[in-house]
């Protein structure tokens, strides 16, 4: 075991012997000679070797290979080491009048210098993404990344751990995939996000037009985010470690504004326990004042009793309780080790990373362990190879308790007055499903305790997941010539998840279900003892690609192109899992035989058969084959001219050859005017024009043109197997496809104090996949009209988008104190152009959600006019006969059922129009600062308000409550509908769909602060960096006067803010 353990590590680890020379250099502007601070050393695979100090000094150890020197606004200068006659140089930076000159386009397929790409793009560095912390690496984008928005509107309520949905340039689907495409490596990325590990990020590239991103053919529609990581580079080793303590603040329970005074609370309730809205009810949950008015209306408490036990109810918050016993700040931390360098036959980069995370809920925690191995070997000048192999696991415990975890049938919102814990910390029950007294009654009929005790839950049960990747890359290429080479690369992924869910026998869950399952004469259907749930799942990918390289230098022209085959094979495979009762946790064994056909009697009433596992297997299997190919060619640096093509096939489209695959394509010009002759303009010595125009497509999952079948091993009932139509299929499906136009202009002042880049795009896109209603005569029922019926895509549907993308860096201050700016401005809009549904729409499916409609946007948000409340019972009014206005029941049904699309009010899109952020960098010396500021606007949100059918049946109440109209005269300060004599659901909607509960979300945000220092150097530490940072700091202003963010207008609270502080080194 030891020689295997030994063996291996000097796989990863194993380098020749050095001898450690020592340079050392200052870097200097050209210009004026003085220091420039803050300059990167590093190797051709972008791992920083060295950084020049205040004084604009390095000390660098001997690598093999090309070393280049960068800095924002200075032109990029290669050198190599055994070139050098000395061992002190200095070295002399040009400032730069072309900021694109420092980029590098990374498409997954090819690198390409900036100024040899026609398309649209951004690339973040190493140093931009690491300005915070975080346990992702897609949410460092936001607020630097031109073009690319987060979108969080359906992070609702408590699941803010989702993530929320990437748009770049905004959306060009109604049903299909609209998240951009994850390439990570060379390939796409099927995994979750959370597996990569940011630490071993060296950039991200985003591919915005049909230039850049068309090379991906049928899956690119949405953009392309490529994610590149660190591959090594020559010298002795180097080894560096990042580690960090991230905590996050408690959650703000006191921002959700449907949550009252407890003293209020039970106000209301009396008052419409007064009206009679309570009705005692076996199969429902009181809150403890009602449960106790019920009592006294039964004759079982006396009104005196009843009044001194909710008198005390009125001295407890639930808020107060749960963030003692509930929630906590959460602490993250991150611990990374990595190792590189190599010979000029072999390099390599390796990697182990180690995260803790304990959530703001808690009990709920997570670990993330993840490796990283990254070799590439040069056999010849020619013939070079590459292996890669990353493996992470990620287990996590779920075991926390939120608020919203407490609701129940009866009671959709938590009441304010719910107590957790008794003085001495013992936990206190709570109603759930059934009503309390009902409960009572049943101890004597011997079952079990059936109250249910939150704080008892969390130590009860355990909820477990583990999810396990690996991923093995090669890579094959060689140089047939000086211009020509080929290149062979492989890519194997498989993942496993296995969730687990065990009950201990006193949970609620299994005493809940063993108490309904218990028959009148004492026989328990469901044992004592424990339950265990499981589920698990797995797939494989399979990625391979053969690809053709061409160069060729010419006396007055460049021409670089490539050309290849790419196949790729997702199998994705999910099992049914498990369910044991009368689970022993110690021996790992439980009783899964019952009869699950059969109907027992259940509490307190009905019947049910007993919790059965699901029968089936799930296999998906898609499989794409691609030839591609991509030419640019560039004449004397002034002229580009860049073209590619692409041809996607999948099984899952068209039952005709010609309908399974789709061709795309781009064509682009690139013109640098300011090096035309005719140029004259002193002030802006850099101008570019590029023009794009190309198309890419886009899929839906799991959707094909066959009829699919589920197919189940038994029915319940007579045991017979059985399969169900699931998708009719339709032998027309085509892909959807989005074309694509850009023209943009990048320009730089004198010494690049200003330079930017402005854009201007416009996109359509056709065929757009949705849901229709067959023909009744197929005897086939469409799963719009019926849930359990089939689901019939056809394409239906067409959408247009245009947009303009801004930038422009600015260098403020120079010298000493080096401050820069980024400003960006994203402006995007979308809308309908063709939609052919097969049904008439009601208008209230519009408010409801998002219904495509010709002419508006995608994410169109609509309102039933408001015409005021009744001076007289302060119900809304709606149009009556002869321009009348009323509040009567049949008014309400008759408007309501007369009323079209066309008579809602169109306020707009749901997702920001306008997008904008700052970034400021300041440097001095060994420091440095950076600020980002977000903007959003033009775009709207609806709020929650008062909902009377929400209060009397669920419990759910609102601040607004207070400002409901109670007598005449309040029409003229509020909009708050009076308390209603009897429910009617027209009413409630009328004002839970209104205008007036429409807001503009339009705000400013400090989205992060970061400050980082940079130790002298030492004797033991190349570099030494001590950092702290602080993301989601919070809102500046808004233009809505609610209370409320503008991203989580629909959640318990928002996003907590995260502070982090870390160090970083190399030795």
């Amino acid at each position: 075991m030891k020689k295997a353990i030994l063996l291996t590590a000097s796989m990863f680890f194993w380098t020749h012997s050095y001898c450690q020379k020592t340079f050392h250099g200052r870097v200097a502007s050209e210009s004026d000679d003085s220091a420039v601070s803050g300059a990167y050393l590093a190797n051709n695979e972008g791992q920083v070797l060295a950084q020049t100090d205040s004084m604009g000094h390095f000390k660098l150890l001997w690598v093999k290979g090309v070393i280049r020197i960068s800095h924002v606004g200075f032109v990029t200068v290669y050198f190599n080491p055994d070139t050098l006659k000395s061992a002190t140089f200095t070295v002399l930076l040009r400032p730069s009048i072309n900021m694109l000159e420092e980029v590098q386009v990374i498409t997954g397929y090819q690198k390409l210098p900036g100024e040899r790409s026609t398309g649209s793009f951004v690339n973040v560095g190493n140093e931009l993404l690491n300005r915070v912390s975080g346990y992702d690496v897609i949410s460092r984008l936001e607020g630097v990344t031109n073009g690319l928005a987060f979108d969080r509107r359906g992070l609702n309520r408590e699941n803010l751990s989702r993530s929320p949905e990437l748009r770049i340039r905004g959306i060009n689907t109604l049903y299909a995939e609209s998240s951009p495409l994850i390439v990570l490596d060379n390939f796409p990325y099927e995994g979750s996000l959370d597996n990569i590990n940011p630490n071993d990020v060296l950039s991200i590239t985003v591919l915005k037009d049909a230039a850049a991103a068309s090379i991906w053919g049928a899956r690119a529609a949405n953009g392309v985010i490529v994610i590149t990581t660190k591959r090594g580079g020559g010298g002795p080793p180097k080894i560096s470690w990042n580690i960090n303590t991230q905590i996050s603040a408690m959650p703000d329970l006191y921002y959700n504004p449907q949550t009252l005074a407890s003293k209020d609370f039970i106000a209301i309730e009396r008052e419409l326990f007064g009206k009679g809205f309570y009705v005692a009810n076996n199969n429902r949950a009181f809150t403890p004042a009602v449960e106790q008015w019920l009592k006294v209306k039964e004759g079982l408490l006396s009104a005196d009793e009843a009044e001194r036990i909710i008198s005390g109810y009125e001295k407890h918050d639930i808020r107060k309780e749960a963030q003692q016993w509930l929630y906590q700040k959460g602490v993250s931390r991150q611990y990374n080790l990595s190792m590189q360098g190599g010979t000029e036959k072999h390099t390599y980069y390796s990697s182990v990373g180690y995260d803790q995370q304990s959530s703001y809920v808690q009990e709920n925690t997570a670990r993330r362990l993840t490796f990283t191995t990254a070799n590439n070997y040069s056999f010849t000048s020619k013939l070079h190879a590459g292996l890669n192999l990353n493996f992470i696991t990620r287990n996590s415990k779920n075991n926390g308790l939120t608020l919203s975890d407490m609701e129940t049938t009866g009671i959709q919102t938590i009441y304010p007055y719910a107590s957790l814990a008794d003085a001495a910390g013992s936990p206190l029950p709570i109603p759930r499903d059934y009503r309390d007294l009902y409960k009572e009654t049943t101890a004597a009929a011997g079952l079990l305790d059936w109250n249910y005790y939150p704080l008892s839950e969390v130590r009860k049960r355990n909820h477990t997941a583990q999810e396990m990747e690996s991923r093995i890359s090669t890579s094959l290429s060689y140089n047939w010539t000086r211009t020509i080479s080929t290149e062979l690369l492989y890519q194997f992924q498989h993942f496993t998840s296995q969730n687990e869910q065990i009950y201990e026998e006193e949970s609620y869950y299994v005493r809940n279900l063993i108490n309904r399952f218990t028959q009148k004469d004492g026989t328990r259907i469901i044992p004592n003892g424990g339950i265990y749930h499981a589920a698990n799942g797995n797939g494989k990918i399979q990625s391979g690609r053969l690809q053709l390289n061409f160069n060729e230098n010419y006396t007055n022209s460049t021409m670089d192109g490539i050309a290849g085959v790419e196949l790729r094979e997702n199998r994705q495979v999910s099992f049914p899992g498990a369910l044991l009762y009368a689970y022993d946790a110690g021996l790992g064994q439980g009783q899964n035989i019952f009869n699950y056909a059969a109907f027992y009697p259940v509490r307190p009433e009905s019947q049910s058969r007993v919790p059965a596992v699901g029968q089936q297997r799930r296999t998906v299997t898609d499989r794409y084959v691609s030839y591609y190919g991509n030419l640019g060619y560039h004449y004397r640096t002034k002229y580009t001219i860049t073209a590619s093509a692409r041809w996607d096939a999948s099984n899952l489209f068209g039952v005709k050859t010609n309908q399974k695959g789709v061709p795309l394509w781009h064509t682009g010009l690139g013109w640098a005017l300011s090096k035309e002759d005719f140029y004259q303009l002193k002030f802006l010595p850099y101008l570019r024009v590029r023009l794009t125009y190309g198309s890419a497509g886009n899929t839906v999952k799991n959707i094909t043109a066959y009829p699919v079948y589920s197919y189940v091993a038994s029915d319940n009932v007579s045991g017979l197997p059985y399969g169900q139509l699931q998708t009719a299929g339709n032998p027309d499906l085509r892909w959807e496809k989005t074309s694509t136009g850009n023209m943009a202009l990048d320009f730089a002042s004198k010494n690049s104090r200003v330079s930017g880049s402005i854009e201007y795009y416009i996109k359509k896109t056709t065929d757009l996949i949705g849901e229709s209603i067959m023909d009744p005569t197929t005897g086939i029922v469409s799963r719009s009209i019926l849930p359990t019926g089939v689901v019939n895509r056809i394409n239906y549907a067409s959408t247009h988008t245009k947009g303009i993308d801004v930038e422009i860096k600015t260098r403020n201050t120079s010298g000493p104190v080096l401050w820069e700016s980024v400003w960006m401005y994203n402006y995007v809009n979308n809308r309908v152009i063709k939609y052919n549904a097969s049904q008439r729409i009601l208008a209230s499916a519009f408010v409801a959600g998002p219904v495509p409609k010709p002419g508006n946007s995608i994410d169109a948000i609509y309102s039933y006019p408001w015409f005021g409340l009744s001076s007289v019972n302060g119900s809304p009014l709606v149009p009556v006969e002869n321009g009348a206005l009323g509040s009567s029941p049949e008014s309400y049904s008759r408007y309501m059922g007369s009323l079209t699309p066309d008579d809602l009010t169109y306020h707009g899109s749901a997702v920001p129009v306008h997008t904008g952020s700052l970034r400021n960098t300041v440097k001095w010396k060994n420091i440095s600062f950076m600020l980002t500021l977000l903007w959003k606007g033009g775009y709207f949100f609806r709020r929650t308000g008062m909902d009377y059918f929400g209060l009397i049946n669920n419990s759910t109440v609102h601040k607004d409550y207070y400002n409901r109209w109670q007598k005449t005269g309040d029409e003229l300060i509020t909009h708050v509908p009076s308390f209603p004599v009897s429910l009617n659901n027209n009413r409630e909607n009328l004002y839970r769909y209104a205008e007036v509960l429409i807001e503009k979300g339009d705000h400013l945000r400090l989205q992060d602060i970061s400050l980082n220092y940079t130790l002298p150097a030492m004797k033991a530490f190349q570099r030494l960096n001590i950092y702290l940072n602080c993301r989601n700091v919070g809102i500046l202003w808004k233009a809505s006067k609610v209370g409320l963010d503008p991203d989580y207008p629909n959640s318990r609270y928002p996003n907590p803010s995260v502070f982090s502080i870390g160090l970083s080194g190399t030795f």
